[in-house]
């Protein structure tokens, strides 16, 4: 099974890094950085509960970080935005990171 893009996966326009239009380049570092500390605490997630983890941490960080995420409404872009985000962080297919 190969890599699919973000806009295959969630029928979400996309920028030419594959990241969800829209998203700056506050709110990639920030969403990266959640991704990052959600999966080693936890281990591995899939997709539905990290991206329900990342909707937590945004909630009750009042957004600081991914300022975008608070008024998105569409299921697709959010999910494609976090999938993406765990992409960059090098995670695995599997969505947790691999041992240091």
């Amino acid at each position: 099974m190969g890599t699919y893009l973000i806009h295959d996966l969630f029928n979400v326009e996309t920028d030419g890094a594959d990241w969800p239009k829209g998203l700056t380049a506050e709110d990639k570092t920030g969403l990266v950085a959640i991704v990052v500390e959600i999966l080693r605490e936890s281990g591995p997630l899939d997709t539905y509960l990290l991206h329900n983890a990342v909707k937590r941490v945004c909630e009750r960080e009042g957004y600081k970080r991914v300022p975008t995420f608070k008024g998105a409404a569409l299921l697709d872009w959010t999910y494609g935005a976090v999938v993406r985000a765990a992409r960059h962080a090098d995670c695995s297919q599997r969505w947790h990171l691999p041992a240091t």
